[in-house]
């Protein structure tokens, strides 16, 4: 990584902090599909989760293309909505409602063929392996990282994310990407690890932007994981999947640090307030 000097990087991620304060995100970095996309995504399975089957191995029987044909389907869903908030405005209505129910019945019977399945029998599997999430990780072109995964990760793994979102961040601010609540931008980054609940994460959090370099941003909060064998991180917040645009990152020494997308239940599998507090500077 050109131009971020070794000792200034080690540096960085010892200095300790003093005060609390908000980011301001100020670049231009493209906006990835977010809570928007989950939540529409969410009304496709509505109401299947009762009684869904929780096997993996369910799913080979719709084909090695299920997932494929199953996340265009999505893209078709989202489609209709993009239309139907062109057509009727974002506001809801009953007549916006029929016009999408009626297309989506169309989808629907389009995803049945392409999977060789009636809904009543692929929709619970989608459900049950959080086909949604993956269709995202497709989408991004991220890894798809399981709970297994991030269980699998160790503090190795832990100090390269570290130093792959450090460096990145660094990179942020030199661009004047960030700044605190009053417009004075952050300059630096500076990240740590820990373990809350079994799972390893990552807290990274601006400095600078005020008096004597002393206000830190809220902690932005990463998953640590290890798929076959490679280190790799999930960005867990709204915020933190803005900024995150490539598929992998890379250390101080080079080596690739995977992005994936988590795929797995909701809540987290963590007290995300805990986490929270302990990476808040």
């Amino acid at each position: 990584m050109s131009g971020i000097n070794t000792d200034l990087m080690e540096l960085i991620l010892r200095i300790e902090p003093k005060a609390h304060n908000h980011i301001v995100r100020t670049g231009t970095a493209p906006q990835a599909c977010g809570f928007r996309t989950l939540a529409a995504l969410a009304v496709v399975v509505t109401g299947v989760c009762i009684a869904a089957p929780a096997a993996a191995e369910e799913a080979h029987k719709f084909g090695p293309d299920a997932l494929n044909s199953y996340c265009d389907g999505q893209k078709r869903y989202l489609a209709i909505i993009k239309e139907s908030d062109e057509k009727f405005g974002v506001t809801g209505t009953d007549e916006s409602v029929e016009w999408i129910r009626a297309r989506q019945a169309e989808n629907n019977a389009q995803i049945e063929k392409d999977l060789g399945a009636p809904y009543l029998e692929w929709a619970p599997v989608a459900a049950s392996e959080w086909w949604n999430q993956r269709c995202e990780a497709l989408w991004r072109g991220w890894l798809m990282i399981e709970e297994k995964d991030a269980m699998a990760s160790t503090s190795d793994d832990a100090r390269k994310v570290e130093e792959a979102l450090a460096l990145l961040y660094i990179k942020m601010t030199n661009r004047g990407e960030f700044k605190n609540f009053d417009g004075r931008p952050y300059k630096g980054a500076t990240c740590k690890s820990d373990v809350i609940d079994g799972f390893r994460l990552t807290g990274c959090t601006m400095f600078g932007g005020g008096f004597f370099d002393g206000f830190f941003s809220d902690p932005m909060i990463f998953m640590v994981a290890n798929k076959d064998g490679h280190p790799a991180f999930v960005p867990l917040e709204t915020n933190t999947k803005e900024d995150i645009q490539s598929s992998y990152y890379s250390d101080v020494n080079g080596n690739p640090v995977m992005t994936g997308w988590y795929v797995g239940s909701y809540p987290l599998p963590f007290d995300w307030p805990k986490a929270v507090k302990r990476f808040a500077r």
